[in-house]
């Protein structure tokens, strides 16, 4: 018997009106040298009526208006004639000119993570302040990342602090995206700025990994992918501020959806994937970032994964075994979300799997996008209860919860 889910009708819709500042380059660099003699020929009087108009009208969408300007000013210098003798008009209309405002959310708001805040202090004892994350996607279907913070109260329902008018890129140094610490969490927004991801950060899969003497270490696995190839990568931070991008290499990174162990297992990283696209596969490793081999899990087993499986999120750990949340992919291609329950010490074995669909579409969730899907890319445990985020149909984001005793008992 499925054990009763309650979701909270949160429902968290895309805003278009959250517009990130990118660079304007046009790749053919004699037409940058064309705008910008444009700009050089304008009389001062109108330059400066051009700039005045320009700030007034749009430094209120942006955090540093002008700091962003003057940087994306600064990538084309090396083609603007007399680049030194510029006034500081000429150069905020050649950086605003070279600037375009990109809507992360303008299509979609979906598919969500959620793991514990570095920072829990202030709260109550038996709440969890927690983060968020959400795959969000804007024209020509590009995907970003976005976060959230909020607080999960003792009976599992979460309280999302209020959104963030902007969105802030952060600067990528070194395979490091680094935010300034006045950016609050849910300004920050990865873009896709690296050729093999220029078309989608996808899908991520956050869990917080305890090892290190410095303190925990935040993980998230995701796909990368450049409009025809995908990469698996992995993210990793302390304080979401600063984030290390880490390429998967090896064999067995074959393909999407791949999700991290909280914990080493047997002195190895352990990762879930789905390397043939229709099955789950375990994967073990004694480095994070390559992975050679993968051993068969699961394969479809009831009429709603006819098509295909995969995990969704990191396997949260019990005293009765790893809880690992699942989708399937069956007739009239509906996604549903249930659960398997894997071996502590090993979870190549499997078991128990919930014979029936713990989550699958409401009538109202059945329209978006992409109809008829709820999807998650990862829960947390806390008090006694699972706390799954959930988008439905690609079109908001929701929140369910479930007890864990009562999971379990279903699954025994």
């Amino acid at each position: 018997m499925t054990p009763p889910v309650y979701r909270q009708q949160i429902a968290l819709h895309a805003d278009p009106s959250r517009v990130a500042a990118r660079p304007f380059l046009p790749s053919d660099t004699a037409r940058i040298e064309r705008i910008a003699q444009r700009i050089l020929a304008l009389p001062p009087a109108q330059i400066a009526a051009l700039a005045a108009d320009i700030r007034a009208r749009y430094q209120g969408r942006h955090r540093d208006f002008d700091t962003i300007l003057a940087r994306h000013a600064a990538l084309v210098m090396p083609f603007v004639p007399s680049a030194l003798a510029l006034s500081e008009a000429q150069r905020f209309v050649i950086g605003a000119t070279f600037t375009l405002e990109y809507s992360i959310e303008a299509a979609a708001l979906f598919n969500p993570s959620i793991v514990p805040h570095p920072d829990q202090s202030g709260i109550d004892a038996d709440a969890r302040r927690v983060i968020l994350s959400f795959r969000a996607t804007g024209e020509g279907h590009i995907s970003s990342l976005t976060f959230r913070a909020g607080i999960v109260s003792a009976e599992g329902l979460l309280q999302l602090d209020p959104p963030e008018p902007w969105a802030t890129l952060p600067t990528l140094v070194d395979h490091r995206h680094l935010f300034p610490p006045e950016v609050p969490l849910g300004e920050r927004t990865l873009f896709p700025v690296m050729a093999d991801e220029r078309m989608g950060i996808e899908d991520v899969r956050w869990v917080r990994f305890d090892e290190a003497s410095d303190g925990p270490t935040w993980y998230g696995p995701y796909t990368a992918y450049d409009g025809q190839r995908i990469c698996p990568k992995l993210l990793a931070t302390q304080d979401f501020a600063t984030f290390e991008v880490i390429p998967l290499q090896g064999a067995a990174v074959l393909n999407k959806g791949v999700a991290l162990f909280p914990r080493r297992i047997g002195g190895e990283y352990v990762m879930l994937g789905r390397q043939d696209n229709e099955q789950n596969y375990l994967m073990r490793s004694a480095r994070i970032d390559r992975w050679e081999e993968a051993t068969f899990l699961r394969g479809p087993q009831s009429g709603r994964e006819l098509v295909q499986i995969g995990n969704n999120g990191s396997p949260i750990e019990t005293e009765a075994g790893w809880l690992l949340l699942t989708h399937g992919v069956g007739p009239m291609r509906e996604y549903t979300l249930s659960v398997d329950l894997l071996d502590l010490d090993d979870p190549s074995r499997v078991i128990a799997t919930l014979p029936h669909a713990l989550l699958a579409p409401l009538p109202e969730e059945r329209e978006g996008y992409v109809p008829n899907v709820v999807y998650s890319c990862g829960a947390m445990q806390h008090n006694g209860w699972l706390v799954i985020p959930y988008a439905y149909s690609d079109a908001a984001c929701n929140v369910a919860r479930v007890r864990v005793d009562e999971l379990l008992d279903a699954l025994r």
